[in-house]
Order: structure tokens, then sequence, then C-alpha cells
């Protein structure tokens, strides 16, 4: 299992990446100051993108931890609601099961967000990146957990498939189905970042399509990932999971930038200007995780 998983976040992706720059040198195509691509030009661009990848990490986390915690409510435990966990007096052999609803509310929200996302074709920009990350939140946070429950059998959805007597053949299967579905979400996401490139000239070769994804794929995630580190309590203990949500499937979106020909960028309010609302809204967050839900709230 781990040599599949270092396959699906490292090898695979490098592979593809490799054989876009062979079929670029053999196409013989350069980039030039004329080809669409200036690193200042779109600096705000992966401000915008680093910032609500940090706003949907968190929102997606959030309504875990929020699903984890009403079903146990209703059911008649007594859980406790924090900024990054949960806990719960009381027990029952069910709360094992209901250790999965977490994953399974925001596997749904990331479902709900690629139909909202695939509808945003003539919306602003900044609406649109929002949903890519929800999308790409929602599904790489809760698929993640579906491939390594076989080696985390104790851990949420290890647990509700404890309760489902799952055994360790289907669990396989299940991390492998997983798997080959982050890689699909990886690389469904790449020309809808693409269609938000300042100009045609951003994504008119192989080499800039690239060039372009890696800064508001993979560095803006990288960024985004840092400012997540103030929402985790003790910070860099904490700072597995966000680490882990960066490596899956984001770099099968870049790797796969060569391939997608028929990007339509549009110029939007995200591409041009760095919006302020997204950043109070994570500072907002921020005030909340800490102030609120830090010393917990009790669902009893």
């Amino acid at each position: 299992m781990p040599i599949l998983l270092i396959t699906v976040m490292f090898i695979g992706p490098l592979a593809l990446g490799l054989l876009g720059v062979r079929r670029t040198a053999t196409a013989g195509e350069h980039v030039g100051t004329n080809g669409g691509y200036a690193l200042g030009a779109t600096w705000s661009l992966v401000i915008n993108s680093a910032v609500l990848y940090a706003l949907a990490y968190n929102l997606t986390f959030f309504l875990q931890e929020l699903f984890l915690v009403i079903p146990k409510a209703v059911y008649g435990l007594q859980p406790i609601l924090y900024h990054n966990n949960h806990r719960w007096l009381g027990s029952d052999p069910i709360e094992n099961l209901l250790q999965g609803f977490g994953t399974l509310a925001i596997l749904i929200s990331g479902l709900v967000f690629r139909v909202v996302m695939s509808r945003q074709k003539d919306s602003p920009g900044l609406l649109k990146l929002f949903s890519i990350w929800m999308v790409y939140q929602g599904l790489s946070q809760s698929l993640h957990q579906v491939a390594t429950s076989v080696l985390h059998p104790n851990h949420d959805v290890g647990d509700a498939l404890n309760y489902l007597n799952v055994g360790v053949t289907l669990r396989y299967v299940l991390a492998i189905v997983a798997l080959g579905s982050l890689v699909f979400v990886g690389l469904s996401l790449t020309r809808p970042l693409l269609d938000l490139a300042p100009s045609s000239l951003h994504v008119e070769t192989r080499g800039a399509r690239t060039r372009f994804l890696a800064q508001i794929g993979t560095l803006s995630a990288l960024i985004g990932t840092v400012l997540i580190i103030p929402f985790r309590i003790p910070p860099i203990a904490q700072i597995e999971g966000p680490a882990i949500v960066f490596l899956m499937p984001l770099f099968w979106t870049s790797a796969n930038a060569w391939r997608v020909k028929d990007a339509h960028p549009v110029a939007t309010t995200a591409n041009q200007k760095v919006n302020w609302i997204p950043v109070v809204a994570l500072i907002a967050l921020l005030a909340i995780f800490r102030l609120l839900l830090a010393p917990g709230i009790a669902f009893f």
C-alpha cells in the first residue's frame, strides 16, 4: 500500500510531466517574452488562489468535524466540537459507524461544488476559483481518508468499516478506487484552472500552460498550506493533514497542463487584482477557530 501511495502522489504525475516535457521538446515549442508568461502578471491570481485554498481547506475540515458531532448528538452521545477535533461522552457500538459521517459529508460537499463549478462558465472568476478549491478539498480530504483506511483501521473511516465488518480485501479495493478517483480529481481540475488565466498568451503553448498551472495550482496551494498552520493547535504537530491534502492529487493537475489545448481564459477580477473579501473571511474564520472552537462547544 505505501508503494501505491507513493506512485499516485509522486511517480505517476512525474511520469506524466516528463512525457509533457518530451512532447514539448519534440514539437519544438518555445515560450518567449511574447509567449504569454510573465511571473508578475499573475501574482494577484496566486494570492487570491492561496487565500481561497486556505479558506476552502478550513471550511471543509470544519464541515467534517461538524458532521462527526451532529449525528452523535442526535443519537444521544454528548460530543464536544473543537477547532480541529472533537470528543464525546458516553459510549455505544454505533459510535464507530458515526465516525464515518464526517468523511461522507465532505465527499458530498466536493461533489456538490463539482456541479456548481461546471455551471460557472460565465460567473466571476473569484467564485469559480473558490468552487474549484472546494471541489479539491472536499474530494481530496474524503478520498484520501478512504485510501489510507487500510493503513489506519482505527481512524474515522476505518472505525466505520470495522462496524460494517468490511474485510481486508474489500478495504484494499476501496483504497484502490479512492486513489484512482484522486487521480481523476487532479486531472479534471486542470482545464477549470487554466480558464482563469489572464489571457490566451498564458495558455497558448504546452510550456506556458505548465508554468501557469505551477503558479496558480502548486505554488498557491503551498502558500495556502502555510496559511492553514495558524488554524491548527498545536500548529506544527497538526500540519500532517494539510500536507497530505496538498500532496495527494494536485501534482496531477499541474502535470496534466500540457495536454489541455482548449482552455478559454477570460480576464476577471480574480486575475486582475487582489480581492480582500476572502482575506477578511479567512481572518474572521481564524478568530472563530481560536476564540470559539479552541475552548470547545458542547452539543448537549
